[in-house]
């Protein structure tokens, strides 16, 4: 509750009242529309903050994850603002530039499933 507290100091919460806020989206913005219309205010954000991504979530599984995929991010790339393509390698290569594996050393790599 004290990060509630802090973010409005005029208002005493209450835990259900903090459970009722975040059970729907969790303590973010929750954006509600069409694409375009989510397209649009997920654009202001990208021009205005100089952010370089999203973190979504949902409140409908998995609805509202097969709405985002099916949806959203044909809009998005209508607008050239998601990708339609990946580079080839694995997201640790492309993270690390050090290989698609873990290095020989590493814990991981004893307990990997061969």
């Amino acid at each position: 509750l004290a990060a509630f507290t802090a973010a409005d100091p005029n208002r005493r919460w209450t835990v259900a009242e903090a459970a009722q806020f975040i059970g729907l989206g969790g303590r973010g913005p929750v954006l509600v529309g069409s694409p375009s219309d989510v397209a649009d205010q997920l654009e202001t954000w990208l021009e205005q903050t100089g952010i370089d991504g999203f973190n979504l979530t949902y409140a409908v599984q998995p609805d509202d994850l097969t709405h985002v995929v099916e949806l959203l991010v044909p809009e998005l790339q209508r607008r050239g603002r998601y990708p339609s393509a990946y580079r080839d390698g694995t997201l640790r290569h492309k993270l690390f530039a050090a290989g698609d594996q873990l290095p020989d050393g590493h814990v991981g790599r004893r307990t990997a499933i061969r």
